[in-house]
């Protein structure tokens, strides 16, 4: 099979057709794609692997190498200018590149001198903020201390408070016994004076 596809598709190829698939099927009067397709295709790198490169001419030769020689300068010069378009935007970027680096520096440098003068600020604030505290605690011991004398104040009032309540009412318990004994002695008094009296009128009215 494979060899009467080959001479099928040699002698097609001198009658200068293209052999396929198709072609070959009818020439061999029946068979599958499947099977010939792969045996063409066989055939064709058979005949790429055989055929020998054809010789280029000598004036073709000649234009083929001007042209490359034209090629090769055109992308050298080429190749040059973007070489030194390279060059100056290399130049450029780093120009920016050092003058973004020094403004960096500057900003840099500008931040620390406030971040100093704040730690500047945060350390007298803080050292107020320990004298307040300090102040504060003295302040809050003398207000303890002042408290303490206060509540022992208030306490002795109420205990003052409480004798005074307690001396009045011995003073009105005394107050009432006294009434009371002026009271009898004034009985008293009234009965002697009235039994001396009896005693006088009856002297007298004695022979």
């Amino acid at each position: 099979m494979r060899d009467k596809i080959f001479t099928i598709c040699d002698t097609l190829s001198k009658a200068g057709i293209s052999p396929t698939a198709e072609k070959v099927r009818a020439e061999l009067g029946g068979g599958s794609f499947s099977t010939i397709s792969p045996i063409i295709k066989q055939w064709r790198d058979s005949q790429s692997r055989a055929e020998p490169a054809p010789e280029i001419p000598a004036a073709a030769q000649t234009a083929v190498n001007q042209a490359t020689a034209l090629i090769w300068k055109i992308a050298t010069d080429h190749q040059a200018e973007a070489i030194n378009a390279v060059r100056q935007e290399c130049a450029r970027i780093e120009h920016e590149a050092i003058a973004e680096r020094d403004e960096a520096l500057k900003e840099i440098s500008f931040l620390e001198e406030r971040l100093k003068a704040s730690e500047e600020q945060i350390k007298s604030l803080l050292a107020k903020d320990t004298a307040r505290a300090n102040e504060a605690n003295a302040l809050e011991l003398q207000i303890h201390k002042q408290q303490l004398a206060l509540d022992s104040t208030v306490n002795q009032n109420i205990e003052l408070k409480s004798e005074i309540k307690d001396l009045r009412k011995l003073a009105a318990t005394a107050q009432n016994e006294a009434s009371k004994l002026e009271g009898m002695l004034e009985v008293f008094t009234k009965t002697k004076t009235s039994a001396s009296a009896k005693k006088t009128t009856k002297n007298t009215t004695q022979p």
